[in-house]
């Protein structure tokens, strides 16, 4: 890639591209600016988006489902039988297998699906039509998740799997995410959040998410071979909290915690530590007198009584600590979202910056270090109102040589500026090249911007930009900056990151 040096501005290394190419006939994509937010009837539509178009309008429709999920009144939604059909063997037996020779029979069958929520089963359908999910909450995932299981969407059980594979892990979330993996059977994650907890144990054990943890969950902590915590008291007390805001805890102390015994390791509590316990449980009947007395018996003299006594049957007989309090630094506010560096892409306002669908290209070669990019501010013009949006907005990212690449995609509603962090982790180095393909379709009510050259990449930094867009008129483009940090760490984690992803889905040569 070259890259062309502007006189007014010699540090910079930046040009646009006016044959820049996106896979698509660029007669094909040219839209005809108008000032009524610029409908577009003279562009021929490509497959993806006439299937788009078929779901969206509800047009030419041969089966209605509907959608059984506590709503009143039930919701519904049409679709086409040989769509479904062919994406989904549950719909194919649903709707034409040996069982369904009345639906079949039927010109427009009405078909209620239950105990699936309505969200849930359109992104299910849509995903049929489209091959594009889009997510508003970790609760929406779960449940997509499940539906496409139940519909045998692998493709989407695979994307659903994947924004959890690579989603943050907090104390917040740990013990919510814990219990998915376990559900899903998603070892990675499992993985991941089980470290997250023996680092972060005495947050994550404090939290609202392990108070209201299954105890499937619960149980796998404590099963867990190192805790950063002072002792194995915190952890005991910690079940004490969980038993009390389970439906009547209070009541049934002994009972609800009597499963996560034997996991306590009891015998490495300080003697001072555990006479504490047994007062703070007095009148419980957490512990017998009997137990109380043999565990004290031991402590008091570990070496001398462990052959002598009779410990409880369900005491564990584990003596090495599993607890080591380490110090966790506080991860930074806003972490993933502030980068510390950007490249800056000026943009002005221009008049008739109205259409339905926008490609913007940017390249950058890296120079010099090693650097993870974070993720993409986007901008918009004035006026932005309540009825601004871009129904689908497709970001695709390709590094070159080693060919790691995802794809992410979003809707944006009202919204002047965006900024989107990047789900996988992203990272170049020297000799590196990082190509994006941002793609707004179904745009109403933006006004896109005009790239302004001599104002742009004012920042002195180790990339090489080419950047262009389709329609290549008046040179609109919406990437504002691009947000990164330097790092020291690329070949470990970077190398990590493309073993994990190289067996994705690919995308198509930029």
């Amino acid at each position: 890639m070259s890259g062309n040096m502007y006189e007014h501005h010699p540090h910079k290394l930046s040009s646009w591209n006016s044959n820049v190419n996106v896979d698509y006939n660029q007669d094909d994509v040219c839209s005809q600016f108008s000032e009524d937010l610029g409908t577009d009837s003279n562009r021929p539509l490509d497959i993806g988006q006439r299937l788009r178009n078929l779901f969206k309008n509800q047009q030419y429709t041969d089966v209605k489902f509907i959608v059984s999920c506590g709503v009143k009144p039930k919701p519904t939604l049409e679709a086409h039988r040989a769509i479904l059909a062919a994406g989904s063997k549950k719909f194919a037996d649903m709707l034409y297998g040996e069982n369904s020779s009345s639906i079949a029979k039927d010109i427009h069958p009405d078909i209620q699906i239950n105990n699936i929520s309505f969200e849930a089963f359109k992104n299910v359908v849509e995903f049929l039509y489209t091959d594009d999910v889009y997510f508003c909450s970790d609760a929406s995932v779960m449940e997509t998740l499940n539906a496409a299981k139940l519909f045998l969407v692998q493709p989407l059980v695979d994307r659903c799997e994947s924004y959890f594979e690579s989603a943050e892990i907090t104390e917040t979330n740990a013990c919510t995410r814990l219990q998915l993996s376990m559900a899903h059977k998603m070892d990675s994650l499992k993985n991941r959040c089980n470290q997250f907890i023996q680092e972060n144990t005495r947050a994550v054990i404090s939290s609202h998410d392990f108070k209201s943890a299954a105890m499937s969950t619960v149980r796998t902590i404590c099963k867990l071979p190192k805790f950063n915590l002072r002792s194995e008291k915190e952890l005991f007390d910690a079940l004490l909290n969980w038993v009390d805001a389970q439906p009547l805890g209070r009541s049934k102390r002994r009972e609800l915690i009597e499963p996560f015994m034997k996991n306590i390791r009891f015998l490495t509590i300080p003697l001072a530590e555990f006479t504490e316990i047994v007062h703070q449980c007095e009148g419980e009947n957490i512990f017998s007198a009997k137990e109380a007395l043999e565990i004290v018996m031991y402590l008091s003299n570990p070496g001398k009584n462990a052959v002598s006594l009779t410990l409880p049957t369900w005491c564990n007989k584990g003596t090495a600590s599993r607890c080591a309090l380490v110090n966790v630094p506080a991860r930074p506010a806003n972490r993933g979202h502030i980068a510390d560096q950007r490249v800056t892409i000026a943009l002005r306002q221009i008049k008739r910056g109205y259409m339905n669908t926008l490609f913007c290209v940017l390249s950058m070669k890296c120079l010099k270090g090693s650097y993870q990019i974070k993720g993409l501010k986007l901008a918009f013009g004035d006026p932005v109102t309540e009825q601004s949006c871009i129904g689908h907005l497709s970001i695709e990212v390709r590094i070159l040589p080693c060919g790691f690449n995802f794809v992410e995609h979003c809707k944006i509603d009202n919204s002047k500026e965006v900024v989107i962090t990047f789900s996988k982790p992203t990272f170049v180095k020297a000799g590196d090249t990082l190509h994006v393909r941002a793609e707004a379709n179904e745009t109403r009510g933006y006004n896109f911007m005009q790239f302004d050259q001599e104002n742009s990449f004012q920042e002195t930094t180790a990339f090489e930009c080419t950047l262009g867009s389709v329609p290549k008129e008046n040179r609109l483009f919406f990437i504002q900056e691009v947000l990164y940090i330097a790092t020291q760490r690329y070949g470990r984690q970077a190398g990590r990151a493309v073993k994990n992803f190289r067996g994705g889905r690919p995308t198509p040569p930029f």
